[in-house]
């Protein structure tokens, strides 16, 4: 006989994890979609197809990506789209954590500042991992 996967109960640390991630990816997007706005608005020459993909999609995601793990955070017991809302924190994760690699490499300078995507990335990919590690499914042990 097989027994179904349990939730753990979320602990006060998963919770905190949880709402620093969506935190900082909603941090994430008003800083990309106020620095591409201002960018649009101050040069004229800007095409708005470069705007809307550039500034509000990835905008856009980043909230999506912080909706999935608020909605992971603040439910518990088990739900019909867990396991897309893991996908979502483990996809945020992933792209966090590259996203800072690659602004090490580029321009290590932006890791510091708040207006750019270094910090929020910096402190957003951990904690995204962090918390879709601890929202896992636990499996008894056989």
């Amino acid at each position: 006989m097989t027994q179904a996967p349990t939730l753990r109960p979320r602990s006060t640390a998963t919770k905190a994890v949880g709402y620093l991630a969506a935190g900082t990816a909603t941090g994430l997007a008003t800083a990309h979609l106020t620095i591409y706005t201002i960018g649009y608005l101050s040069t004229p020459d800007t095409p708005v197809s470069a705007y809307l993909l550039g500034g509000v999609a990835i905008a856009v995601m980043a909230l999506v990506f912080a909706g999935a793990a608020l909605a992971l955070t603040r439910t518990s017991g088990p739900q019909r789209w867990r396991r897309t809302l893991l996908a979502l924190c483990w996809t945020a994760a992933l792209l966090l954590t590259l996203q800072t690699l690659m602004i090490t490499l580029g321009e290590p300078g932006l890791l510091i500042q708040p207006a750019g995507p270094g910090p929020w990335s910096l402190i957003g990919g951990p904690a995204f991992a962090v918390f879709a590690w601890r929202s896992r499914r636990r499996r008894p042990r056989t």
